[in-house]
């Protein structure tokens, strides 16, 4: 961050990455001004977002994901047609909604 003193935000793809952020973003002067948004959810996640350490984060859904698999298959093995790319979305967790993501 200081060889790119300009940088305004920096995205994290796991919760590992969204951890390893907290303690430089945490030590910098400046790092209310950098914006840091995450990919995943746990209490430690959610902790980050109240604190204002961490923007956003994307919140998987992991039980449509295994459905729509388990689905996928289930119609497969009955020679069903099935789609080749189904969108599961995420949820957007920011600090005025973290508390109705479960």
């Amino acid at each position: 961050m200081t060889a790119n003193p300009d940088l305004t935000g920096i995205y994290g793809c796991n919760e590992g990455a969204q951890w390893a952020r907290k303690t430089p973003l945490s030590r910098l002067g400046n790092a209310i001004q950098i914006k840091f948004v995450g990919f995943d959810w746990s209490a430690d996640t959610k902790s980050l977002i109240e604190r204002g350490i961490l923007l956003a984060t994307m919140v998987q859904n992991p039980y449509e994901m295994g459905y729509q698999g388990l689905q996928a298959g289930v119609d497969l093995l009955a020679g069903k047609p099935v789609q080749q790319n189904v969108d599961i979305s995420v949820t957007v967790a920011i600090q005025v909604n973290i508390n109705s993501i479960k």
